[in-house]
Protein backbone atom coordinates (compact mmCIF):
# COMPACT_ATOMS: atom_id res chain seq x y z
CA UNK A 1 0.00 0.00 0.00
CA UNK A 2 2.88 2.58 0.66
CA UNK A 3 4.56 1.81 -2.80
CA UNK A 4 1.25 2.66 -4.46
CA UNK A 5 0.63 5.76 -2.48
CA UNK A 6 4.05 6.90 -3.02
CA UNK A 7 3.35 6.53 -6.95
CA UNK A 8 -0.16 7.90 -6.79
CA UNK A 9 1.88 11.52 -5.74
CA UNK A 10 4.66 11.40 -7.82
CA UNK A 11 1.96 10.69 -10.67
CA UNK A 12 -0.46 13.71 -9.56
CA UNK A 13 0.92 15.72 -12.63
CA UNK A 14 -0.32 13.12 -14.84
CA UNK A 15 -3.33 11.68 -13.39
CA UNK A 16 -5.72 14.35 -11.21
CA UNK A 17 -8.55 12.58 -11.37
CA UNK A 18 -6.95 9.21 -9.37
CA UNK A 19 -5.67 12.21 -7.08
CA UNK A 20 -9.14 13.11 -6.38
CA UNK A 21 -10.72 9.66 -5.45
CA UNK A 22 -7.50 9.59 -2.95
CA UNK A 23 -8.43 13.20 -1.79
CA UNK A 24 -12.02 12.45 -0.68
CA UNK A 25 -10.46 11.44 2.75
CA UNK A 26 -11.07 14.23 5.55
CA UNK A 27 -9.42 14.77 8.65
CA UNK A 28 -10.26 17.53 11.27
CA UNK A 29 -12.70 19.09 9.01
CA UNK A 30 -10.26 19.24 5.64
CA UNK A 31 -10.80 18.12 2.82
CA UNK A 32 -8.66 18.14 -0.62
CA UNK A 33 -10.27 18.94 -3.69
CA UNK A 34 -7.60 19.17 -6.07
CA UNK A 35 -3.79 18.51 -6.32
CA UNK A 36 -1.49 18.75 -9.64
CA UNK A 37 1.85 20.21 -9.54
CA UNK A 38 0.84 23.40 -10.16
CA UNK A 39 -1.77 24.09 -7.25
CA UNK A 40 -3.50 22.72 -4.61
CA UNK A 41 -7.22 23.27 -3.29
CA UNK A 42 -8.33 22.67 0.50
CA UNK A 43 -11.49 23.10 1.85
CA UNK A 44 -10.63 23.76 5.52
CA UNK A 45 -12.29 24.25 8.96
CA UNK A 46 -12.55 27.80 10.81
CA UNK A 47 -9.43 28.10 12.81
CA UNK A 48 -6.96 26.84 10.38
CA UNK A 49 -3.68 28.74 9.43
CA UNK A 50 -1.60 28.23 6.36
CA UNK A 51 1.31 26.61 7.89
CA UNK A 52 1.52 27.89 11.37
CA UNK A 53 0.17 26.87 14.65
CA UNK A 54 -1.16 28.83 17.34
CA UNK A 55 -2.52 27.26 21.06
CA UNK A 56 -2.66 24.06 19.03
CA UNK A 57 -4.85 25.19 15.87
CA UNK A 58 -5.04 23.15 12.91
CA UNK A 59 -2.75 24.07 9.85
CA UNK A 60 -3.67 23.43 6.22
CA UNK A 61 0.44 22.50 5.75
CA UNK A 62 0.54 19.41 8.43
CA UNK A 63 -3.10 18.32 6.90
CA UNK A 64 -1.20 18.32 3.15
CA UNK A 65 1.89 16.72 4.31
CA UNK A 66 -0.06 13.78 6.43
CA UNK A 67 -2.33 13.39 3.16
CA UNK A 68 0.56 13.17 1.54
CA UNK A 69 -0.11 15.80 -1.17
CA UNK A 70 3.19 17.74 -0.41
CA UNK A 71 6.38 16.98 1.42
CA UNK A 72 7.71 18.38 4.49
CA UNK A 73 9.23 21.54 3.85
CA UNK A 74 7.37 22.37 0.18
CA UNK A 75 6.15 25.96 0.20
CA UNK A 76 2.74 27.42 -1.02
CA UNK A 77 1.83 30.61 -2.43
CA UNK A 78 -2.16 31.28 -1.43
CA UNK A 79 -3.85 33.23 -4.60
CA UNK A 80 -5.94 35.12 -2.34
CA UNK A 81 -4.93 34.70 1.74
CA UNK A 82 -7.32 32.75 3.41
CA UNK A 83 -8.48 34.48 6.94
CA UNK A 84 -7.68 31.69 9.71
CA UNK A 85 -11.00 32.22 11.46
CA UNK A 86 -12.68 31.69 8.10
CA UNK A 87 -14.11 28.54 6.48
CA UNK A 88 -14.07 27.24 3.07
CA UNK A 89 -11.91 26.89 -0.18
CA UNK A 90 -8.03 27.58 -0.12
CA UNK A 91 -6.40 28.01 -3.71
CA UNK A 92 -2.41 26.97 -2.97
CA UNK A 93 0.00 27.91 -5.99
CA UNK A 94 2.86 25.52 -5.95
CA UNK A 95 5.81 27.68 -7.12
CA UNK A 96 6.13 31.15 -7.88
CA UNK A 97 5.47 30.69 -11.51
CA UNK A 98 2.17 29.38 -10.57
CA UNK A 99 1.09 31.61 -8.26
CA UNK A 100 1.90 34.79 -10.51
CA UNK A 101 -0.64 32.79 -12.83
CA UNK A 102 -3.10 32.64 -10.57
CA UNK A 103 -3.39 36.16 -9.30
CA UNK A 104 -2.84 37.42 -12.36
CA UNK A 105 -6.16 34.82 -13.68
CA UNK A 106 -7.94 36.20 -10.33
CA UNK A 107 -7.59 40.39 -11.41
CA UNK A 108 -8.92 39.42 -15.02
CA UNK A 109 -11.53 36.79 -13.86
CA UNK A 110 -10.93 33.77 -15.27
CA UNK A 111 -10.08 32.49 -11.55
CA UNK A 112 -13.27 33.41 -9.52
CA UNK A 113 -13.29 32.56 -6.22
CA UNK A 114 -16.36 33.28 -4.22
CA UNK A 115 -17.12 33.95 -0.70
CA UNK A 116 -20.50 34.21 1.45
CA UNK A 117 -20.72 36.67 3.87
CA UNK A 118 -23.42 37.79 6.43
CA UNK A 119 -22.97 41.00 6.96
CA UNK A 120 -25.24 43.96 9.11
CA UNK A 121 -27.17 45.61 7.27
CA UNK A 122 -29.53 47.21 6.15
CA UNK A 123 -27.72 46.75 2.00
CA UNK A 124 -28.67 49.83 0.08
CA UNK A 125 -27.95 48.41 -2.94
CA UNK A 126 -27.83 45.07 -5.07
CA UNK A 127 -25.11 44.66 -6.24
CA UNK A 128 -21.46 46.79 -6.38
CA UNK A 129 -17.64 47.28 -6.56
CA UNK A 130 -15.02 48.55 -3.72
CA UNK A 131 -12.34 49.84 -5.34
CA UNK A 132 -9.86 50.86 -2.18
CA UNK A 133 -6.37 50.90 -1.27
CA UNK A 134 -4.60 48.82 1.80
CA UNK A 135 -1.88 48.80 3.33
CA UNK A 136 -0.05 47.69 7.16
CA UNK A 137 -1.49 49.74 10.32
CA UNK A 138 1.83 50.90 11.36
CA UNK A 139 0.79 50.45 15.44
CA UNK A 140 -0.19 47.15 15.37
CA UNK A 141 0.85 45.68 11.78
CA UNK A 142 -2.90 45.22 10.94
CA UNK A 143 -4.18 45.80 7.38
CA UNK A 144 -6.34 49.12 6.99
CA UNK A 145 -7.53 51.56 4.32
CA UNK A 146 -4.76 53.73 3.06
CA UNK A 147 -5.41 55.86 0.14
CA UNK A 148 -1.58 56.99 0.02
CA UNK A 149 0.64 53.88 0.23
CA UNK A 150 -1.78 50.98 0.42
CA UNK A 151 -1.82 48.24 -2.79
CA UNK A 152 -4.69 48.12 -4.94
CA UNK A 153 -7.64 46.13 -3.62
CA UNK A 154 -10.92 45.53 -5.47
CA UNK A 155 -13.95 43.31 -4.59
CA UNK A 156 -17.05 42.97 -5.97
CA UNK A 157 -20.49 41.92 -4.25
CA UNK A 158 -23.93 41.24 -4.64
CA UNK A 159 -26.67 40.40 -2.44
CA UNK A 160 -27.98 36.86 -2.07
CA UNK A 161 -30.68 37.38 0.98
CA UNK A 162 -31.63 40.68 2.77
CA UNK A 163 -32.76 40.40 6.37
CA UNK A 164 -33.84 42.71 9.38
CA UNK A 165 -30.74 44.40 10.06
CA UNK A 166 -28.41 41.99 8.26
CA UNK A 167 -27.54 40.30 4.60
CA UNK A 168 -26.62 37.67 2.99
CA UNK A 169 -23.44 38.53 0.37
CA UNK A 170 -21.50 36.91 -2.36
CA UNK A 171 -18.39 38.62 -2.71
CA UNK A 172 -14.89 38.35 -4.89
CA UNK A 173 -12.11 39.27 -4.40
CA UNK A 174 -10.32 40.55 -7.77
CA UNK A 175 -6.80 41.25 -6.51
CA UNK A 176 -4.89 39.25 -3.69
CA UNK A 177 -4.57 41.62 -0.52
CA UNK A 178 -5.29 39.62 2.97
CA UNK A 179 -7.99 41.12 5.00
CA UNK A 180 -9.10 42.65 2.08
CA UNK A 181 -13.37 41.66 1.84
CA UNK A 182 -13.64 42.63 5.62
CA UNK A 183 -12.12 45.90 5.56
CA UNK A 184 -13.81 46.90 2.25
CA UNK A 185 -17.33 45.57 3.72
CA UNK A 186 -15.86 47.82 6.85
CA UNK A 187 -15.66 51.11 4.58
CA UNK A 188 -18.69 50.43 2.87
CA UNK A 189 -20.88 50.54 6.01
CA UNK A 190 -21.88 46.91 6.08
CA UNK A 191 -19.21 44.73 8.03
CA UNK A 192 -19.49 41.04 8.53
CA UNK A 193 -21.39 40.65 11.61
CA UNK A 194 -19.41 38.70 13.00
CA UNK A 195 -15.71 40.51 13.37
CA UNK A 196 -14.81 42.32 15.92
CA UNK A 197 -11.35 43.57 14.46
CA UNK A 198 -13.14 45.29 11.80
CA UNK A 199 -16.85 46.57 12.15
CA UNK A 200 -18.69 43.51 13.71
CA UNK A 201 -19.20 42.12 17.12
CA UNK A 202 -18.22 38.84 18.89
CA UNK A 203 -20.73 36.87 17.67
CA UNK A 204 -24.18 36.76 16.14
CA UNK A 205 -27.15 36.01 18.87
CA UNK A 206 -30.54 34.98 17.91
CA UNK A 207 -32.50 37.89 20.25
CA UNK A 208 -29.95 40.34 18.13
CA UNK A 209 -33.35 39.89 15.59
CA UNK A 210 -35.50 37.50 16.65
CA UNK A 211 -38.62 39.46 17.04
CA UNK A 212 -40.34 38.75 20.61
CA UNK A 213 -37.36 36.52 21.47
CA UNK A 214 -37.86 34.89 25.53
CA UNK A 215 -34.68 33.87 27.04
CA UNK A 216 -34.45 30.46 28.80
CA UNK A 217 -34.66 30.41 32.75
CA UNK A 218 -32.21 27.55 32.87
CA UNK A 219 -29.23 28.46 30.24
CA UNK A 220 -27.49 31.40 28.74
CA UNK A 221 -28.35 31.80 25.46
CA UNK A 222 -25.40 30.61 22.56
CA UNK A 223 -24.21 32.17 19.72
CA UNK A 224 -25.16 30.96 15.97
CA UNK A 225 -21.67 31.73 15.37
CA UNK A 226 -19.05 33.18 17.25
CA UNK A 227 -15.87 33.21 14.34
CA UNK A 228 -15.15 35.47 11.81
CA UNK A 229 -18.64 34.92 9.62
CA UNK A 230 -17.19 34.67 6.28
CA UNK A 231 -16.99 31.53 4.00
CA UNK A 232 -15.25 30.77 1.04
CA UNK A 233 -17.98 28.82 -1.03
CA UNK A 234 -17.27 28.22 -5.02
CA UNK A 235 -13.69 28.45 -6.78
CA UNK A 236 -13.96 28.46 -10.54
CA UNK A 237 -11.23 28.08 -13.29
CA UNK A 238 -10.41 26.41 -16.32
CA UNK A 239 -7.44 23.75 -16.17
CA UNK A 240 -4.19 24.81 -18.05
CA UNK A 241 -3.11 20.96 -18.33
CA UNK A 242 -6.51 19.65 -19.74
CA UNK A 243 -8.39 22.48 -21.04
CA UNK A 244 -11.10 21.34 -18.45
CA UNK A 245 -13.31 23.47 -17.02
CA UNK A 246 -13.76 23.02 -13.28
CA UNK A 247 -15.84 23.88 -10.56
CA UNK A 248 -15.11 23.80 -6.52
CA UNK A 249 -17.41 23.96 -3.56
CA UNK A 250 -17.68 23.59 -0.49
CA UNK A 251 -20.72 23.53 2.02
CA UNK A 252 -20.90 25.83 4.50
CA UNK A 253 -19.97 24.51 8.42
CA UNK A 254 -22.80 23.84 10.38
CA UNK A 255 -22.36 27.32 12.51
CA UNK A 256 -22.61 29.70 8.89
CA UNK A 257 -25.75 27.29 8.24
CA UNK A 258 -27.37 27.59 11.27
CA UNK A 259 -26.96 31.55 11.36
CA UNK A 260 -28.48 31.88 7.79
CA UNK A 261 -31.31 29.60 8.38
CA UNK A 262 -32.93 31.26 11.62
CA UNK A 263 -31.93 34.80 9.90
CA UNK A 264 -34.24 33.50 7.48
CA UNK A 265 -36.84 32.03 9.76
CA UNK A 266 -37.19 34.65 11.84
CA UNK A 267 -35.19 37.78 10.66
CA UNK A 268 -37.05 37.93 6.74
CA UNK A 269 -37.79 41.48 5.88
CA UNK A 270 -41.63 41.00 5.01
CA UNK A 271 -42.67 42.28 1.69
CA UNK A 272 -44.09 45.61 0.90
CA UNK A 273 -47.73 45.81 1.44
CA UNK A 274 -49.83 44.99 -1.59
CA UNK A 275 -46.89 43.23 -3.40
CA UNK A 276 -47.69 39.46 -4.49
Amino acid sequence: MKRQSKQTRDAHADDVDTLRRKARVQRRGFSLLHCDQEMVIVDKPAGAWLDAKFDDQPSIVDYLVKNGAIAEGDQLWPAYPPDPEGSGLVVLARTTDSARRLQARLADGSLDIRYHAIVRGPVAHEAGTIDRPIGLRQDAGLPQIDEDGGSRAVTEWRVLDSYVGFALLECRPRTPVGAQIRLHLEAAGIPLAVDATYGGATQLMLSSFKANYRRSRKHAERPLIQRLSLHAATVVLDDDATGKHLRFEASPPKDFRAAVAQLAKYGRIPPPLGAT
